[in-house]
This record gives structure tokens, sequence and C-alpha cells, in this order.
């Protein structure tokens, strides 16, 4: 293990006796507990080839969102592991990545997350003929979102699309009608025109009719 910056190795030849050299750069890196995440969702990070100096707090930053409550210090050899991160909407989602950049005084390391987009219901159970708000985030900035599916089926929704924040998020923009449906738990999943990913919502309890 090694930490940041240019190494030299040494390699001496018992029976001539001259010391043989060459230098090497060690190159920062992060790795992440799941390439995958949402917002509002942990990530724990561990780290090679860092200073053995303090990453302060807002030094730890998501596309343009900065993580104020993270500090922590690599090992003697430039190591760190165990260090959680909980990701806030995040400006500057680009085709469903955005880059986590630790910062330190001797330099910077980056590794990119997948922003897998979520919606929220406001309300998880009701009956059919109910109206269900939707709201999302993880959305690439400015991309129109839509197709609005009930269990796989699509229904319409009013507006028939809206527009993703700068932050990826939308807020109580599109509102569905429950429709007939068998079966109890069901889902509901949002489209994102620009990076074609789908945002999923928790299960929907529907429940039974009485006429």
């Amino acid at each position: 293990n090694a930490s940041y910056g240019i190494k030299t190795v040494y390699a001496n030849d018992s029976v001539t006796g001259p010391v043989y050299s060459t230098n090497f750069t060690v190159t920062p890196t992060v790795y992440f507990s799941q390439g995958n995440v949402s917002v509002g969702q942990t990530v724990t990070m561990s780290g090679t080839g860092l200073k053995n100096e303090s990453v302060a707090p807002n030094s730890i930053v998501v596309g343009n969102a900065t993580l104020t409550h993270l500090s922590f210090t690599p090992d003697q050899t430039g190591n760190f592991s165990g260090v959680q991160a909980t990701l806030p909407p995040i400006k500057g989602i680009t085709n469903g990545y955005s880059t986590l950049t630790v910062q330190q005084v001797s330099g910077t390391i980056s590794g990119n997350l997948t922003i897998i987009p979520t919606i929220q219901l406001s309300k998880t159970s009701g009956q059919q003929g109910d109206s269900i708000v939707i709201s999302g985030n993880g959305f690439v900035s400015g991309e129109t979102v839509g197709t609005v599916k009930f269990n796989g089926t699509s229904v319409s929704s009013t507006p028939s699309s809206t527009i993703a924040a700068s932050d990826g998020t939308f807020v109580a923009n599109l509102t569905i009608t429950v429709p007939h449906k068998n079966g109890v738990q069901k889902n509901v999943t949002v489209s994102g025109s620009t990076s074609g990913t789908v945002g999923l919502s928790s299960a929907f309890s529907l429940q039974p009719r009485i006429y």
C-alpha cells in the first residue's frame, strides 16, 4: 500500500551490488459499496492512494451537492473504508450518472455513481377512482418525465408530462386516477425521456371498493 504521489522502487543485485530504481505514480481510487444508488440512500465508500491528511467537512461533493456532515482521515498507507454518505438531490445528473469527488489539499479522487430515479406517491393505498399525486427525484436535469404506468399498464396523467428541475426532482407535478386492477400490491412507474430511466414507486395497496 502507498499514498498518493510519485514513488520510487529500488532493486539491489546481491552479486554486482548496484541498486536499480524506477519511478511510478500512485493514483488515488475510490470504491462504493454499490454502484447503483437513489436519492436518500446511504452508500459506503472506501479508497486507496490518498495522503494521510484530513478530508474536511464540505470536501465531499456529489455533482454539485456538498456533503457537509462528513470528515475522515485516511490511514498511514492512504487507505480509508466504512465512510457513509447519504445522497441528497443532485444537480447535474447526466445520462443517469453523477460524479462523487473527495477533495484533499494534495489532490482529489472521484468515481461515478449510477443514480436510480425514484418516485413518491401522495398515498400508499387507495381504491379504484382515487387520485394519486406523484413526485420524483434522481432524473436527468431538465428532461421530460412522463409515460406513467400503473402495474405495467399505461395510464393518463394530468398533465401528461412534466420537466425535472436542475436537481433532478419534480414535486407533486403529475396526477393519475387509480384504474381497475385485480390483486392487492401494485406499483407505479414514470419514465425520463432523455435518460430512458424509469422511476419506481414503493408498493401501492389497492383496496376493494363496495358499490
